[in-house]
């Protein structure tokens, strides 16, 4: 399935016209080895949209290294890994595209470039590539190969990016499956980069750290945005001796809380940006990080644009990794009946890796005990504490996510709590009848 889900959405809207004409009957490929020119419309017959990211209008795209290269990862998944496999990868990419569809590309591509974009999703195709069904802190504890050789910090996210780096870059790059053929030094440099980060930011140790760190960006782009809109409007603005919110220490009292609520209030952007299916209305943090990016938009050349500037860049990048983890834990915002499947095979490889522990006289991981582990509780816990809180904060950034998204993860959780409530009238009926013998 990765091969498949990398393809078409990698290579649009050339993946989907190839299949269109594969089933039609009448598609020819080209035999050559440049990148084959895209079509030159964007709907099919029935008048359908196609949402793509028109990479081949922007960077040079080789749908037949992408294939290979894709291939070669799939391989590395292993199939004996009930969870961390290629299908999950697969899901994650999808995933990870859906949310950008909700964004919309218009919106998409004015808070980012197409090589971001490009090197995020392909990071999502080996994000867990080689993973062994056994989490960080087992290798940690029982000080496996991986442990020693990557210093015991984001061991299996480190040990991956550099499986993903070595094939597209290093050492086992070929010429087959090279990706970044004829791109220049300084894109690929960049790109490489994205990845990492993209990569790296899949650990689930660091989880409330990145959401700490995403609140912060957020609310320091809405506090500067606010002072150069009032500059703007001619309004009273503080000063920068007098602003009592430096970046450095914002002050979190109810007055001053008060004071953002009625700043938030004038940021609304609602320039229409839906050609693609995006959003009618631009969020408001991310209708200022358009805005700011804009370049037909001039605003003096003050300190505190200059800094709202960098702010705004900085929050765009941490909204792209952000997005490739929500990805990555969304099996719990997916229709019920997937999210079951999902939970299942994420605890039987947690399950298998508690006996491993056992055997080797280690500390057993949190929820890998199956004899302490109950499905149900992992899984209102992970809700509560994880997803949920984690898809609210994205929601405030793409509505979308709160619209349609974020009723599933309610009712997901919905489904667990009723599921543990009947598990323990069961067994309260199964001790009553026992009793009675």
């Amino acid at each position: 399935p990765l091969l498949f889900v990398g393809w078409a959405i990698l290579c649009a809207p050339m993946a989907q016209f190839a299949m269109k004409g594969s089933l039609e009957g009448y598609y020819n490929t080209r035999a050559d080895s440049d990148p084959p020119r895209r079509a030159s419309v964007d709907s099919l017959d029935n008048g359908d949209t196609l949402f793509h990211y028109s990479f081949d209008e922007h960077l040079k795209i080789y749908p037949e290294a992408i294939c290979n290269f894709l291939r070669e990862i799939e391989r590395r998944y292993s199939t004996d890994t009930p969870y961390h496999n290629n299908v999950h990868a697969a899901d994650v990419t999808q995933t990870l595209h859906s949310l950008f569809a909700f964004i919309g590309k218009d919106l998409l591509y004015s808070i980012s470039k197409p090589l971001e974009i490009f090197s995020l999703i392909l990071a999502a195709t080996f994000h867990d590539v080689g993973h062994p069904g056994t989490n960080n802190l087992f290798h940690k504890n029982a000080m496996t190969p991986f442990a020693v050789e990557y210093n015991d910090v984001s061991i299996l996210e480190n040990m991956h990016a550099a499986v993903g780096h070595s094939l597209l870059m290093g050492e086992e790059r070929k010429d087959e499956w090279d990706v970044f053929k004829n791109w220049k030094q300084s894109q690929i440099v960049e790109a490489r980069g994205i990845m990492i980060r993209a990569v790296l930011g899949t650990d689930m140790s660091n989880h409330f750290l990145k959401m700490d760190d995403l609140l912060e960006k957020i609310e320091n782009v809405r506090f500067t945005a606010n002072i150069v809109l009032q500059s703007e409007l001619g309004e009273d603005s503080v000063s920068e001796e007098e602003d009592p919110f430096p970046s450095s220490r914002r002050s979190r009292d109810e007055k001053d809380q008060q004071q953002m609520l009625e700043m938030l209030g004038s940021l609304t952007d609602t320039r229409k940006l839906n050609k693609d299916g995006g959003n009618k209305e631009q969020p408001q943090i991310l209708g200022i990080l358009a805005q700011v990016q804009d370049k037909s938009i001039q605003i003096g050349g003050s300190k505190t644009y200059t800094e709202l500037k960098t702010e705004c860049r900085e929050l765009s990048s941490s909204i792209l990794v952000f997005l490739l983890h929500s990805a990555d834990i969304s099996n719990p915002a997916k229709p019920q009946n997937l999210a079951v499947r999902w939970a299942n095979k994420a605890l039987t490889e947690f399950f298998a890796q508690g006996d491993k522990e056992k055997e080797l006289a280690i500390p057993v991981s949190p929820l890998c005990d199956s004899e302490t582990t109950k499905t149900a509780d992992s899984q209102i816990g992970f809700l509560q504490f994880v997803v949920r809180p984690l898809y609210v904060l994205l929601g405030d950034i793409v509505p979308r996510v709160k619209e349609e998204v974020l009723p599933i993860v309610d009712k997901n959780l919905e489904y667990w709590q009723d599921n543990k409530s009947r598990s323990s009238i069961v067994r309260k009926q199964q001790q009553q009848e026992q009793q009675r013998h």
